[in-house]
């Protein structure tokens, strides 16, 4: 999965819808539930911080069955994890 983390504002959110998401819930709820339901090993890909786990993250994104991408928001990090 390739989604922000942490509770991100919605800029100009239409009436009625909520003004923040809070991803790490979206994904504890939702996401990850969903994958598993469903057969696959849900991993965030994007959770971990440093280089080697850079390194990680290409490599699972490369070599994944399934990758689901998050682009409710404009995010830098997803539009870059999705055109690997």
């Amino acid at each position: 999965m390739v989604m922000p983390f942490r509770t991100r504002t919605v800029e100009s959110s239409p009436k009625g819808a909520p003004n923040n998401i809070n991803f790490n819930a979206l994904w504890d709820r939702a996401f990850r539930p969903a994958m598993e339901h469903l057969g696959y090993q849900a991993i965030w890909a994007d959770m971990e911080v440093g280089s080697v786990i850079l390194k990680d993250m290409l490599e699972r994104l490369a070599f994944a069955d399934l990758v689901l991408a998050d682009m409710t928001l404009s995010n830098g990090n997803v539009y870059y994890s999705i055109t690997l």
